[in-house]
């Protein structure tokens, strides 16, 4: 028996509505049984009852504008670079309670524990950990540049000839030392979400080279020291 919010799940029960309304079938048990779901379940989506995880919960403290506001100003929040944690949403809308609580004899009421998990379910968001970046690299994250650098790159193989087993890709990533891994964040787009950081703390450094057919060669690993000597790379 299902007893959680099931997309898949869903669906078949949104099929099987559909059909009894069409007449495929001849009542709901038998709607049920051709699509492998629960016909109590079908019941109740056909009163108009969704899943309880997409449900608000009863005596919810927001109105719809309040809650969508949040939302707002998290998706704005993130277009400038600025992503929330748990505890920031939940102080967010512990302050939209406060402002609008107006009772001079009560506390103003106040987020569950668990309020901003279920906001951030019902509203699609994504949870992401941040990866240090520098500062210059991360504004060069932009889309629209990316998608020029590429259209030149695609022009210039196109005119020379190029072969994709000529073309390699070189790669390095440093393993910060004392830098654990990134915050959980709130990210309403998909991908990885950087933050700026100018700290200088020493590298495990490691370069890696593919090329287009695929090949691969043997990674370098630098670690700290004064240089590399000769006897250690290979012609």
């Amino acid at each position: 028996m299902v007893t959680v919010y099931d997309e898949t799940y869903e669906r078949r029960v949104k099929l099987a509505v559909e059909a009894l309304r069409r007449k495929d079938v001849a009542n709901v048990s038998a709607a049920a049984a051709t699509y492998h779901c629960s016909r109590y379940r079908m019941s109740r989506r056909m009163r108009g009852i969704g899943p309880k995880s997409k449900r608000k919960a009863h005596g919810y403290k927001f109105t719809e504008c309040q809650e969508n506001s949040i939302a707002v100003f998290t998706r704005r929040l993130e277009d400038i670079g600025v992503n929330l944690k748990y505890c920031n949403l939940k102080e967010l809308a512990d302050s939209i309670l406060r402002d609008a609580h107006q009772s001079e004899t009560s506390e103003p009421p106040k987020v569950g524990g668990r309020w901003a998990e279920r906001f951030v379910f019902r509203r699609g968001i994504h949870i992401r950990r941040t990866q240090p970046i520098d500062i210059e690299r991360k504004m060069a994250h932009d889309p629209h540049n990316i998608e020029i650098w590429f259209d030149r790159y695609r022009r210039v193989i196109e005119r020379h000839g190029m072969l994709f087993d000529h073309v390699w890709n070189m790669d390095e990533i440093g393993f910060r030392v004392g830098i654990g891994r990134g915050d959980k964040v709130l990210a309403l787009k998909q991908g990885k979400v950087y933050v700026p950081s100018e700290t200088n703390r020493d590298y495990t450094t490691v370069v890696e080279a593919v090329s287009g057919r695929g090949l691969s060669v043997p990674p370098m690993v630098i670690l700290e020291g004064q240089g590399t000597p000769c006897q250690m790379v290979h012609q």
